[in-house]
């Protein structure tokens, strides 16, 4: 016997039915055809994964300004190979460092 594929939209649906409670989990796994463990995987994961929603944008922008400060430190060590620029690119570095610090504390 061929294993029914689900959408990850059908997915999403039936475990926000079981969240909402209008009808028992027996009642509704029996409606869709899928076995109560099945449901309360995808409930769990739902329920793990559901906060990176909200901090991919975070992560983004945080990405983001690592890339732009990199390429700054790339200019000044490109532009001259002086012990300044390179103690320059140090004090770059350990802010970088010190700020993503920051940020996963915060």
């Amino acid at each position: 016997m061929k294993r029914k594929q689900w959408t990850n939209e059908t997915k999403f649906q039936i475990v926000l039915e079981g969240l909402r409670g209008g009808i028992s989990i027996a009642e509704l796994c029996s409606k869709y055809e899928v076995h109560q463990t099945q449901y309360y995987q995808w409930r769990d994961q739902f329920l793990h994964q559901g906060a990176k929603i909200f901090t991919s944008d975070q992560a983004s922008k945080r990405e983001e300004q690592m890339q732009k400060r990199i390429a700054k430190m790339q200019r000044v060590i490109g532009a001259s190979g002086r012990i300044c620029d390179i103690a320059r690119v140090w004090l770059l570095v350990k802010t970088v460092f010190i700020m993503s610090w920051i940020n996963m504390v915060c």
